[in-house]
């Protein structure tokens, strides 16, 4: 299996995501725009975190989920690798990922699920100031009543030259670990370690390079039985 030929990665790369993000990324390629519910996500975070009057050590859901929210404030990624760095569009070299990502945020982005858990959490708490930061970040009012739609994009062709490791380093040595990895792998088998391997788009991958699929998970828990079906 060659993984690329210097100039394209010769292996589809994966993007979760929801079908509510399609029209935009069918619109403009994959990494073409960053969705406006979610550039608003690090204020709304900011603003949730810092609501007076509020414990978050109260709800043991939220304490479970303050170290996360924590990162995601910050924009860091942590020692063990974890990548909070939001802003661009990142893509999978596993497919497997890819559809972890997509079936584990409702939304389609990790931000912005985390985000919308912790603005539920507040309308349990406090509807009205829920409803005024609600409306102060423009969250349309059936969003958090939107139905879980994960979705896979696959991209064919990729330039290695809009592609940089998921911490921003020089792509082509990731791609060259991967290459490492397929070699030892046997019967041309996607080595496992690539659920690891994951990219930064610094530029669109064009929507004719694309396709997409619908993911249909055998249950809520194992969300490694899946399967796809490709959306005209």
């Amino acid at each position: 299996m060659r993984v690329s030929d210097d100039q394209y990665v010769l292996v589809p790369l994966y993007h979760g995501t929801s079908k509510r993000f399609l029209p935009s990324i069918r619109g403009s390629g994959l990494g073409g725009t960053y969705p406006c519910e979610v550039s608003r996500c690090h204020q709304l975070l900011d603003d949730l975190a810092e609501l007076e009057g509020w414990d978050w050590s109260e709800d043991p859901d939220l304490c479970i989920l303050k170290p996360t929210i924590d990162c995601m404030r910050a924009r860091t990624v942590t020692a063990g690798g974890f990548n909070f760095r939001y802003g661009g569009t990142y893509v999978f070299a596993s497919c497997r990922s890819a559809v972890r990502y997509a079936t584990s945020n409702r939304y389609g982005s990790e931000l912005l699920s985390n985000a919308m858990a912790v603005l539920d959490k507040l309308f349990d708490h406090d509807p009205t100031r829920a409803q005024e930061i609600a409306e102060k970040h423009q969250i349309c009012p059936d969003l958090r009543h939107l139905a879980a739609q994960p979705v896979l994009v696959e991209a064919n062709q990729v330039p290695i030259r809009i592609l940089k490791s998921e911490r921003g380093d020089d792509a082509s040595v990731q791609i060259e670990r991967m290459q490492q990895f397929a070699d030892k792998s046997p019967g041309g088998r996607i080595p496992v370690i690539w659920d690891q391997m994951n990219f930064e788009l610094i530029a669109p991958v064009p929507s004719k390079m694309l396709h997409y699929y619908d993911i249909h998970c055998d249950s809520r828990t194992d969300r490694g039985n899946f399967t796809l079906q490709e959306i005209p």
